[in-house]
This record gives C-alpha cells, structure tokens and sequence, in this order.
C-alpha cells in the first residue's frame, strides 16, 4: 500500500498508527484506492455512503 500512495512504509505506519496526521493528497490517494469515502477512512461514519 505504501508503494502505490507513494510513500515510504515508515510514513504509512505513522499515518495508520496515527502519529502522523494523513495529508489530504494521501487520503484522496486512499479513497481512490479503496473506493471507500474519506469520512469512513477517518472513522467519521460507519458505512461508505457518500
């Protein structure tokens, strides 16, 4: 995953350990990935509605 956002596995264990807040760019990078929505990549919602 680190390799297709472009990042190095140190930065993505810090986003995903939350040490790191992740960047806007990354977590558009993220949504398009795994199609879900950014609110439910931040645990803002619980299912991926829009």
């Amino acid at each position: 995953m680190s390799q297709e956002l472009g990042v190095t596995y140190k930065t993505y264990n810090s986003y995903i350990t939350g040490k790191t807040p992740i960047p806007s760019d990354i977590l558009e990078k993220l949504r398009d990935i795994t199609g879900r929505s950014i609110d439910y990549l931040l645990g803002l919602q619980t299912d991926n509605a829009s």
